[in-house]
């Protein structure tokens, strides 16, 4: 079973790899306002990157309602869960 902890270590690495800065880090409340690098192409390239590693497919209302990371892990993790 997939587990938040393990999630938020996965979009960590996804994210330092795709915006290009190790010393982001990020929990379950940091929001795109809240990393500089993290502008609308970054958006795209990072959900891309989620969406490959974890094998799902985002729709847009779940891209809209996602607000936080905690709301991205919540997604991830459901998603994950009803494809298996």
């Amino acid at each position: 079973m997939l587990e938040e902890n393990h999630v938020l270590e996965v979009l960590n690495r996804i994210f330092k790899e795709k915006l290009c800065d190790q010393t982001v880090e990020i929990n379950l409340n940091t929001t795109a306002d809240d990393i500089l690098e993290w502008n609308s192409l970054k958006h795209l390239v990072i959900i891309l990157a989620i969406e490959n590693h974890f094998q799902i497919k985002f729709n847009p209302i779940q891209l809209s309602n996602m607000q936080n990371i905690e709301e991205m892990v919540n997604t991830i993790i459901g998603l994950v869960k009803s494809k298996n």
